[in-house]
């Protein structure tokens, strides 16, 4: 991947020759995994996809194939898996709408001083960056060929990112595994450069390694958390037009629960929550790194209208669905934990 020890490591490459027809080009095999000409995710329309944006396959240091990944995806409900494999793209030769799960081409760009996954990719991306020089040029590098960069897990144990450039970067995984793994670290970091006036958009990821052996995945588990995008194509590039738009939500799981956010225009904010078991979660409104209002989910669809006083221009508001135990006022805290969460909306004279 990207560790090699400083004495070197030793190693042996068995070269095997057949006298058969070769199945692929170059002699690569490739995966049995089912193949669909026209899958769900492909079919045009604006819709709600949801799916996983941090997934590893054998071709890493996962346990489970491009299809057997594909296939979990689909019993879970996900439209989208991304494959984002260490440092190497070869998962790419195992790719199609599978399963009828549409796979979205990623590498996670494997560092020292922290991960950054590139979404969209249609070649190897290189990760030997060791500066915030360096990153600079590699963001933008990515930028540049229509690739959608994500800085992850910016946190203790994440690992952090230590290369800066986030604001250039302008996607943060917020939401890694379970919820309580520090993941409110990474969203103060978003509610800190939003205050600051740097516009960054948000994702989640289960970061899967295990899933194959999904009872030894722990805390990272596929569709744990899960990323709902609202796209008008149904196809990769309408998965990071979608991102890209800031039309992005972030729940708990495939199930939920389900929060919408819409600012029609400055001074009317109208939340929708449509979720199974939501009943007693807390709904907290968020704007300016400040908690501007609070209440019970007290339905399992719950519709409300509130108006409130927000900047006219240069602010922004989200909302997040939080568990009513433990619960503190403060924004971010260890104990609260987060069951959804909305992308950040902009406040201009023509919010959307």
């Amino acid at each position: 991947l990207y560790r090699i020890p400083e004495k070197g490591c030793r190693y042996r490459v068995k070269i095997k020759l057949l006298l058969a027809k070769a199945k692929a080009r170059n002699g690569y095999r490739k995966s049995n995994i089912e193949r669909v000409e026209e899958s769900e995710a492909e079919r045009a329309g604006s819709a709600w996809l949801k799916g996983d944006l941090h997934v590893h396959s054998v071709h890493s240091d996962g346990d489970a194939s491009v299809g057997e990944i594909a296939r979990r995806a689909r019993q879970l409900g996900l439209d989208f898996v991304a494959m984002t494999d260490h440092n190497t793209v070869s998962q790419l030769r195992d790719f199609g709408h599978t399963a009828g799960v549409l796979l979205i081409p990623g590498e996670e760009v494997t560092t020292y001083y922290g991960h950054m996954n590139v979404l969209g990719v249609k070649e190897w991306v290189d990760f030997r960056v060791t500066s915030e020089r360096q990153a600079k040029m590699l963001i933008k590098y990515v930028k540049d060929r229509g690739y959608l960069p994500v800085i992850n897990h910016p946190k203790r144990l994440g690992p952090e990112w230590k290369l800066g450039n986030v604001e250039l970067a302008g996607y943060v995984e917020v939401w890694q595994g379970v919820w309580e793994f520090n993941n409110y670290v990474s969203l103060k970091l978003v509610d800190d450069l939003l205050l600051r006036g740097s516009w960054v958009g948000i994702v989640g990821g289960s970061d899967a390694h295990k899933v194959r052996r999904e009872e030894e995945a722990g805390i990272f588990r596929l569709g744990h958390p899960t990323t709902w995008v609202n796209v008008e194509e149904r196809s990769v590039r309408g998965v990071l037009e979608g991102i890209r738009k800031g039309r992005v939500i972030v729940t708990e799981n495939p199930n939920g629960p389900f929060l919408m956010l819409k600012a029609p225009k400055p001074g009317n904010l109208k939340v929708f929550v449509e979720a199974q078991g939501a009943e007693g979660l807390v709904l907290r409104l968020v704007s300016q790194g400040e908690l501007v209002k609070k209440d019970v989910i007290d339905s399992r669809r719950f519709f409300k209208v509130y108006r409130l006083r927000l900047p006219r221009d240069g602010g922004y508001i989200r909302a997040e669905l939080v568990d009513p135990e433990g619960l503190v006022d403060e924004l971010h805290h260890p104990d609260v934990i987060v069951k959804a969460l909305t992308s950040p909306l902009r406040i201009t004279g023509s919010c959307k």
